[in-house]
């Protein structure tokens, strides 16, 4: 059935009492955690108590008949308890009564056991995938989020450090200083590890792979980080043929090729020239290099770099990001496999 133990709670209502020991131990056997109630009100109490992961229950009871409380439980849980009618009302009209009011299945006795199981398991197995698209958006968007306020604060906080390093104070007066210049360090370290408790979470960074050409993406990735560049003098230069092409995520690798762009800036000396080069590489991948002329002092500094956003999305097409160092720079590069996905370069 694909549910963990802690996802295999069923609560069984019904007021044959036979019927009611037999589907407990049934279900007992194919491995539920099975409570049972006589009557909807018994069923109700129990839900309050210890809400299970789905309810099955006949419609024919007295004192709270099952449509009754399927609407009761539909109120205190907004629906998000699965519920399956069995009973013997086959008549068209309370099938439908009972799944336009919500109910996930109904199912008509007498029935078959395994049928059943099966149903409860298909259902039981949808809800837990809804559960887990549910969180994986949530996990989207906060990575959106994360990385929106990162990209935001990397470059003042930069621009702070610098600012504060370079600023001389009387010597009996350093103290202050010197407490102001550790917070701001901080600050910015802090600021630097932002996407990564994201980028190491599973399904952070979901994919859709599909034929696109390269250009537009560096001239898009290359906009979104020119205000960033345009702060200190810094002008990009891309070299890339127009028709190479590969299988990727658009969205995705834009925000990663902005991110390498980003960080070429925090390297770059002002009024210097951040380069980026994408070619199809030797082994058929294509690679995305981008360095500055000249570099400044921080150019051989590989803790500057914060470069959680295109490593989570590199990763997730495959590929890896590498640093190059020389005695002038720092490169980045960046290189993802391509299968099948390029055209005449």
């Amino acid at each position: 059935m694909g549910q963990e133990m802690s996802d295999r709670s069923l609560l069984i209502v019904d007021d044959e009492t036979e019927l009611l020991s037999s589907l407990e131990q049934f279900l007992s056997r194919v491995g539920y955690d099975v409570q049972a109630a006589s009557s909807g009100s018994k069923a109700l109490e129990m839900v309050v108590s210890s809400p299970p992961n789905m309810i099955i229950s006949d419609i024919m009871m007295e004192e709270m008949d099952g449509f009754e409380l399927q609407k009761r439980i539909e109120d205190l849980y907004n629906g998000t308890i699965p519920f399956l009618f069995l009973t013997a009302r086959g008549d068209l009209n309370d099938r439908l009564r009972g799944l336009r009011n919500g109910a996930d299945d109904y199912i008509i006795k007498p029935f078959d056991p395994e049928e059943l199981e099966a149903r409860i398991g298909v259902i039981l197995d949808r809800v837990d995938q809804v559960k887990q698209d549910t969180t994986q958006k949530l996990l989207q968007e906060e990575s959106r989020l994360l990385d929106r306020v990162s990209r935001e604060l990397q470059v003042p906080a930069e621009l702070l450090v610098q600012e504060l390093n370079s600023t001389n104070c009387p010597q009996a007066n350093c103290a202050p200083m010197e407490t102001v210049k550790d917070s701001a360090k901080r600050l910015q370290q802090q600021i630097r590890e932002l996407p990564w408790s994201i980028a190491e979470t599973p399904h952070a960074v979901p994919v859709h792979i599909q034929p696109a050409r390269i250009a537009p993406i560096i001239r898009s990735a290359a906009a979104s980080a020119a205000r960033v560049a345009s702060e200190r003098n810094i002008k990009f230069k891309l070299t890339c043929g127009g028709l190479l092409a590969a299988n990727l995520d658009l969205e995705a690798m834009r925000k990663a090729i902005g991110n390498l762009l980003e960080n070429a800036v925090l390297l770059a000396a002002d009024n210097s020239i951040a380069h980026l080069y994408a070619r199809r590489a030797d082994d058929g991948g294509i690679e995305f290099e981008v360095h500055t002329v000249p570099a400044s002092a921080r150019a051989n500094d590989a803790e500057t770099l914060s470069i959680a956003t295109a490593q989570s999305i590199i990763t997730a097409h495959g590929g890896r990001i590498e640093l190059r160092q020389t005695p002038q720079s720092t490169i980045l590069v960046a290189w993802i496999p391509d299968s099948g996905g390029h055209s005449n370069d």
